[in-house]
C-alpha cells in the first residue's frame, strides 16, 4: 500500500511539475511582443519620442517620394504595423511586416523600405534594448 501511494504522489507531482513548465512555454511563446501600449512609462516615453521625431521629420517625404498624400478622396491612411527585434547595442537585428494600409492597398517594397529606413539606421535609446516590439507608424485621417 505504502509503494502504491508513493508512485501515486511521485506521479501526480511530476505531472504538475510538467504541466507547469509546459503552460510556461506556451506564455513566453504566444505574447513575444510588447505592443507599443504594454511598454511602462519610460519605455512608452523613449519610443513616443522617437515615433514623433520620424512622423516630423520623415513620414511626408517618404510619402512625397513615393507620389503620396494624404486626402480624404482617396488616401485616407497610410501606415505599417510593424515588429521590431531590438538587440542589446539597440540595432534592429530584425523586423516584419505585420499589416499595412496605404490608401487601401497593403505597402509597395519601395515605400516599407522608406518607411523603415529612419529605425534602421538609429540607435535605440538603452531603456528599448533587448525588446521585441509591435508598433505602428504612420498616420490616418479622420475623414
Amino acid at each position: 500500500m505504502r509503494v502504491l501511494c508513493a508512485i501515486l504522489f511521485f506521479t501526480l507531482f511530476f505531472s504538475f511539475f510538467v504541466y507547469a513548465q509546459q503552460d510556461s512555454i506556451i506564455k513566453t511563446n504566444s505574447h513575444p511582443y510588447l505592443k507599443y501600449f504594454e511598454l511602462n512609462e519610460e519605455q512608452w516615453d523613449a519610443w513616443n519620442t522617437m515615433d514623433s521625431t520620424w512622423s516630423k521629420d520623415y513620414f511626408k517625404s517618404c510619402l512625397a517620394e513615393n507620389g503620396l498624400r494624404l486626402n480624404c478622396e482617396d488616401c485616407e491612411n497610410a501606415y505599417l504595423t510593424v515588429k521590431f527585434d531590438i538587440d542589446s547595442t539597440g540595432i534592429i537585428k530584425n523586423f516584419s511586416n505585420v499589416k499595412s494600409n496605404i490608401c487601401g492597398s497593403e505597402i509597395p517594397l519601395k515605400l516599407e523600405k522608406s518607411f523603415m529606413y529612419y529605425f534602421l539606421n538609429i540607435q535605440f535609446p538603452t531603456i528599448l534594448r533587448g525588446l521585441k516590439i509591435e508598433v505602428t507608424i504612420g498616420n490616418g485621417l479622420k475623414c
